[in-house]
């Protein structure tokens, strides 16, 4: 998803001297809505660009270029904070009047088709968002050629989307082909070639093809580690997939080293609570359950659930299904006590969420999956809890405090 723009006019004119909405101070007001994206305060950013977005339809009209910049802007920060249909109303509000005044082959109107696949594709409305993909596709090559910038972008929504529509073999095809097009207009070393050559890389350990996927995240890593240094996220990453492979071509001893080195290099990079590390940590888990080293994959777990404790909560998804291994793991260590006091925890948490019957729900069919899927609507319901009313921020305070 493209990310909000910038209004590029700037004025430091107080509010109060020009008014509340002189255009001025709605540029003023915007900027600020986009810093406050870039400090991850995206519910504040989110309240300033309402404001904005409804002074500047009162003010400039529901189809001046400055309403829609900010309608569009705010239907991206939407999107970031998973309220997906909101961002698709918006999204597609934008994609008909600027459809209708621009064209559709303006920049902007391709733009809106690429923004509002995008949100379809996290909506799991996978259909939809390829043939949005496709149009704008069939679009870019016509007006600016196969190997325009806007052009290779689309396509490599096209492959995730086939990815995610579980069309590996074509995904993996667009991606060979994106790989080798960027790799002629930008050259191997450029980020933009290293991540489709990385998707590829993906896309092939999926499709069980372990060697060639090996060999694949190797170079990456290799070319990532040299032109942007072995602490970028994109580094790490590399070094991620790399040792899942490895793990999967049964080599768990190396795949414990390189998920161990990349896991503290993340913590120490990323913060240990950061998904990526939590991700990362998971790996080192389940290599070390595999190779029967349980009393480290015991601790291991210990540090994962005490995190996601103090940054998710303990009636988290993720927090919950991590004790929920952790006292398995428990059981086959011999520590029954320790996993008895574990499972009524649990017990507790599954009650509030599940109610009485949790029991019967968990032996049920897809008992596990069903489970999981209460507690994500768990977690949807206290995001939604904590959205304030207008004029207020997340934390109470007015926005842009």
């Amino acid at each position: 998803m493209r990310r909000p723009r910038r209004n590029t006019a700037r004025s430091s004119t107080p509010a109060r001297v020009l008014g509340a909405d002189h255009p001025d101070t709605l540029t003023s007001r915007s900027n600020l809505a986009f810093e406050l994206m870039h400090l991850g305060r995206l519910e504040e950013s989110e309240q300033e660009h309402r404001a904005v977005l409804d002074a500047r339809v009162l003010v400039l009209g529901a189809e001046h270029p400055d309403t829609l910049i900010t309608r569009n802007n705010r239907a991206a920060l939407l999107h970031d904070l998973d309220r997906l249909d909101e961002a698709e109303r918006e999204h597609r509000v934008v994609l008909e009047v600027r459809t209708r005044l621009l064209g559709p082959d303006h920049p902007y109107t391709r733009s809106c088709h690429a923004d509002l696949a995008t949100t379809l594709r996290a909506m799991g409305r996978l259909e939809e968002a390829e043939r949005e993909v496709r149009a704008g596709l069939d679009t870019c090559v016509r007006v600016l050629g196969p190997d325009h910038h806007d052009t290779l972008f689309r396509r490599d929504l096209l492959a995730a989307t086939l990815r995610d529509s579980g069309r590996t073999e074509e995904a993996e095809e667009h991606y060979r082909r994106l790989f080798d097009a960027r790799t002629r207009v930008l050259g191997r070393d450029h980020a933009d070639t290293l991540t489709s050559r990385a998707n590829r890389a993906i896309a092939l350990g999926e499709l069980g093809r372990l060697r060639e996927a090996e060999r694949e995240h190797r170079a990456v890593l290799e070319l990532r580690d040299r032109v942007l240094g072995p602490e970028d996220r994109s580094t790490l990453t590399s070094r991620y997939h790399l040792a899942k492979v490895v793990g999967k071509l049964g080599r768990l001893e190396e795949a414990e080293r390189e998920h161990r080195a990349e896991l503290e290099v993340c913590s120490r990079v990323l913060g240990p609570d950061h998904p990526d590390a939590l991700k990362s940590r998971d790996a080192l888990i389940a290599v070390l359950c595999e190779l029967g080293w349980l009393a480290e994959a015991e601790r291991e777990f210990r540090s994962a659930i005490e995190i996601r404790v103090q940054v998710l909560g303990p009636t988290s998804r993720d927090t919950v299904v991590c004790r929920v291994k952790r006292a398995a793991l428990l059981l086959e260590l011999g520590r029954q006590a320790e996993a008895a006091r574990e499972y009524r925890l649990l017990g507790a948490i599954c009650t509030r969420i599940l109610g009485p019957d949790y029991q019967a729900v968990l032996s049920g069919p897809d008992g596990m999956s069903v489970f999981e899927s209460r507690l994500e609507e768990a977690d949807r319901e206290r995001a939604g809890a904590h959205r304030t009313a207008p004029g207020q921020s997340a934390n109470g305070l007015p926005p842009g405090s």
